[in-house]
C-alpha cells in the first residue's frame, strides 16, 4: 500500500524550478523551460506549477513568445515522463471510487496542504503579508529587466493560489468537483516563489546604499539591523541542526523518541528476518529506511492510486482509530488491546509489532517480547 524512501522526489523538483527561476530572470526561456521540464519529470505538481507559471509570465505578462520549438520539444518530453504515469494511476477506476479517495486524501490526509478552511491560523495572513512587503520593496528599487521578470514569475505563482483559493469557496456547492481539484496542490508553487522573491528584494535593497539612506536615515544601521535580525534567526534554527552532541529525530520522526526509536529500528535492522511485516507505532516515518523490514501501513506515506488511497485508510482506521474516524487516534495498536492487536495482525499479515514499552497485558500465547528499551518493545505474532 505505501512505501517510504529517504526523502521526497519535491526536493529535487524544487531544485529544477529554482534553476529556472534564474533562467527567467536572466531573459534565458529556452533553459528555464528545460529546467521546468526536468522538475516535471521528477515531480509532477511542483514542475507543472511551475511550467504554468512560467507560460504566465511569457504570455500574459510579458506578451512574448515562447522559446524555439526544440526547447519546447524538450521540456515537453521531459514533462511527460512525469505526467504520464500520474494519469495512469485513475484509469479504470470508477467515479465513486476517485471520490472518496479524493475526499480522503484533502479532507483528511493532507487537508493542512490542500484546503484553506483548515490551514494553520495566520498562515495565509503571512503569506500574503511576504507578498505584500515583497511588492513595496519592488516599487523602491530602480526597475532591472531581470527582477521584473522574476517578480512576473512570482505574480504568476501568487495568481494560481489564488484560483484554489476561489475554488475551496465552492465547496459548498458541489464538494466533489471542489475536491477534486484541491488536491492538485494550487498553494505549493507560490509557498516557495514568494519567499525567494521577498529575500531577492531585500538583498537588493541593502546593495542600494543611498535608497537605505532615505528610507531609514542610516545605511549602516539598516544593514546592522538586517545582521541582527539573520542572525536571531538563525539562533533560533540551530535547535532543529544535529549538531555534535546532539540527539535529534528525523523530522518524519519528531513525535518519537529519537535514541529509543534509533536503537529499536538498529536492533530490527539486525536481528529481524528480510520478509518481516511489521506494525509501528502509528507516528514513526522512518522505519523502512532505517531497518530495510516492510511495514504493515504509515500515516506519513499515503499512496496516490486512488484504490490505495481507500485501503490506506481502512488499514489505519482498522489499526488505530476507536470510532472509524482519523481524529484522536491511538498512538499504536496496542493502546486498544492485546485482542485487538493479534486481530489486525492476522487480518493483514504482520509477523512482529512494535509498541510502546509503558504498554502491559500483551505478553502471552501468540505474542513474544523479543526486545526492548525504555521507550517501546518489538514483538513477534505468531500466526
Amino acid at each position: 500500500v505505501c512505501s517510504s524512501d529517504l526523502c521526497e522526489a519535491k526536493v529535487f523538483a524544487w531544485a529544477g524550478v529554482l534553476w529556472a527561476a534564474g533562467e527567467i530572470a536572466r531573459g534565458r526561456w529556452g533553459g528555464a523551460w528545460v529546467a521546468l521540464g526536468a522538475a516535471t519529470a521528477v515531480h509532477p505538481i511542483v514542475g507543472g506549477w511551475g511550467m504554468i507559471a512560467a507560460a504566465i509570465e511569457r504570455f500574459a505578462l510579458e506578451r512574448r513568445a515562447f522559446p524555439a520549438w526544440p526547447a519546447l520539444a524538450v521540456g515537453a518530453a521531459l514533462a511527460a515522463v512525469g505526467v504520464w504515469p500520474a494519469l495512469q494511476l485513475s484509469f479504470g477506476v470508477g467515479p465513486e471510487v476517485r471520490a472518496e479517495a479524493t475526499r480522503i486524501y484533502v479532507t483528511e490526509r493532507l487537508s493542512h496542504h490542500l484546503l484553506p478552511r483548515t490551514f494553520a491560523d495566520g498562515m495565509i495572513a503571512r503569506h500574503l503579508l511576504a507578498a505584500l512587503v515583497s511588492w513595496l520593496i519592488a516599487r523602491q528599487l530602480p526597475e532591472r529587466s531581470e527582477r521584473q521578470r522574476l517578480h512576473g514569475f512570482t505574480l504568476a505563482a501568487l495568481a494560481i493560489s489564488a484560483a484554489g483559493y476561489a475554488i475551496s469557496l465552492t465547496e459548498a456547492i458541489n464538494a466533489d468537483i471542489a475536491y477534486g481539484l484541491l488536491k492538485y496542490y494550487w498553494f505549493r508553487l507560490s509557498d516557495g516563489l514568494a519567499p525567494l522573491a521577498l529575500a531577492i528584494g531585500a538583498a537588493a535593497l541593502l546593495a542600494e546604499g543611498g535608497l537605505l539612506r532615505k528610507l531609514f536615515g542610516s545605511a549602516a544601521m539598516a544593514r546592522w539591523a538586517v545582521v541582527l535580525l539573520v542572525g536571531l534567526g538563525l539562533f533560533r534554527e540551530s535547535l532543529h541542526w544535529p549538531l555534535p552532541g546532539r540527539q535529534l529525530a528525523a523530522r518524519s520522526d519528531k513525535f518519537m523518541h529519537a535514541a529509543a526509536w534509533e536503537e529499536i529500528c538498529g536492533w530490527v535492522e539486525k536481528h529481524a528476518p528480510a520478509g518481516s511485516l511489521f506494525l509501528v507505532p502509528r507516528q514513526a516515518g522512518s522505519f523502512v529506511w532505517r531497518t530495510g523490514r516492510a511495514e504493515m501501513v504509515a500515516w506519513k506515506n499515503i499512496p496516490q492510486a486512488p484504490r490505495s488511497i481507500i485501503e490506506w485508510r481502512r488499514r489505519i482506521v482498522d489499526c488505530y482509530s476507536r470510532d472509524g474516524s482519523l481524529v484522536g487516534m491511538e498512538p499504536d495498536a496496542a493502546s486498544l488491546g492485546r485482542e485487538h492487536l493479534l486481530n489486525v495482525a492476522a487480518t493483514y499479515g504482520a509477523s512482529h509489532a512494535i509498541v510502546a514499552a509503558a504498554v502491559t497485558g500483551l505478553d502471552g500465547p501468540g505474542l513474544n517480547r523479543l526486545h526492548a528499551n525504555d521507550r517501546y518493545a518489538v514483538y513477534a505474532i505468531d500466526r
